[in-house]
């Protein structure tokens, strides 16, 4: 089974580039710059949707997700979640909430949710968020979840996650010490999603900062994929940044038009003899 998008809801994940992640790295193949024998080291792994596909689309070859989130922790916890989702979605099934939910419904689901909690239950407050916060608002534990505000956005399809991440090597590093572990690998495959700079960084767990993103640049080599974002001023920083790291001299990029918003994503990568147009 290949997933369009992630099990579990992750702030930033990659649905809407997967079609345009596939294309280049067809391209990356066809050129040579990539075989059976690379590594894709999906380096900012996120919820993994990235890696997954990468493994469904290249099945013989090692692809590795650096899980620095833990994303795999609210995984192995799915099907408690899963039961909690559905007891959430028999409560509110009818309702017509359509200005956020009463006091007494939030109050009762509250209840449920800090006595399950209480008993020593996993509670998933970002896939809860998801579905009772307003669109793009995450709570991180019970007490910022009770201070929010409920809206009925609770999905009636049932969570799972079988068969996802088959076959990927999970790994937990910071990216310096991922990157320079594979340094001397020539034959790799590097997909950079780090948090944009400029923006919120949403549910990772640190901030991500200008320091940060040098120490990046300073080991990006290549092939590279490079995600960015028009918030983060990732390609005027490319232009500046070539003039001092030959990696980055010449490249290209592809964008994708985020659903619901106003932002455009950008997948960056070394210039080749397929070139996409740039939009």
């Amino acid at each position: 089974m290949i997933y369009t998008k992630p099990p579990l809801p992750f702030m930033g994940n990659k649905k809407n580039m997967l079609k345009h992640i596939k294309q280049v790295l067809n391209t990356m193949r066809a050129d040579g710059v990539i075989d059976g024998e690379s590594i894709f080291i999906d380096v900012f792994g996120g919820s993994g949707l990235v890696a997954h596909n990468i493994k469904q689309w290249y099945p013989r070859n090692q692809v590795l997700w650096n899980d620095y989130d833990n994303y795999q922790k609210r995984l192995d916890h799915i099907a408690q979640t899963e039961s909690l989702r559905a007891w959430i979605y028999e409560k509110m099934r009818g309702g017509e909430y359509q200005n956020g939910l009463p006091k007494d419904i939030k109050q009762e689901i509250l209840a449920h949710i800090h006595a399950l909690e209480t008993q020593g239950e996993y509670i998933d407050y970002i896939t809860l968020s998801a579905y009772l916060l307003f669109s793009g608002n995450y709570a991180r534990d019970f007490t910022e979840l009770s201070k929010a505000t409920f809206y009925n956005r609770i999905s009636a399809t049932r969570l799972t996650a079988k068969g996802y991440l088959d076959g990927v090597e999970r790994v937990s590093l910071d990216f310096i010490d991922l990157l320079d572990s594979y340094k001397s690998y020539k034959n790799k495959c590097l997909i950079l999603d780090p948090p944009y700079l400029q923006t919120q960084v949403g549910n990772y767990k640190d901030h991500f900062s200008l320091g940060q993103f040098f120490r990046l640049i300073e080991r990006v080599q290549r092939p590279y994929l490079f995600f960015g974002s028009d918030r983060s001023n990732i390609i005027e920083a490319f232009e500046y940044l070539k003039r001092y790291h030959k990696e980055l001299e010449t490249y290209t990029f592809n964008s994708a038009y985020l659903l619901g918003g106003n932002n455009t994503d950008y997948i960056i990568y070394p210039e080749g003899r397929s070139l996409f147009s740039i939009v």
